[in-house]
């Protein structure tokens, strides 16, 4: 696994290192590998133009669940 966790640098270096395995560096985070990431920012971007900053956590929770359907309704293959 190359996500740079603790648990996970270790095993996988010594496996390349015993495969003689090169390898590249990976962005520690990016949408393009996560898709999960792409939509979260999409959530993220619609409630910041409907509602701007929202402190409390259960209208936060509502929100969502809120664009979250709408989403599901607008890309049925979700």
């Amino acid at each position: 696994m190359e996500d740079g966790a603790p648990g996970h640098k270790g095993a996988s270096k010594l496996c390349r290192q015993v495969s003689g395995m090169e390898s590249l560096e990976w962005v520690p985070q990016s949408p393009d590998l996560s898709l999960i990431e792409a939509l979260w920012g999409d959530i993220e971007v619609e409630l910041c133009e409907k509602y701007g900053r929202i402190s409390d956590i259960n209208t936060v929770m509502t929100r969502v669940k809120e664009e979250w359907e709408y989403i599901q309704k607008s890309r049925p293959c979700l």
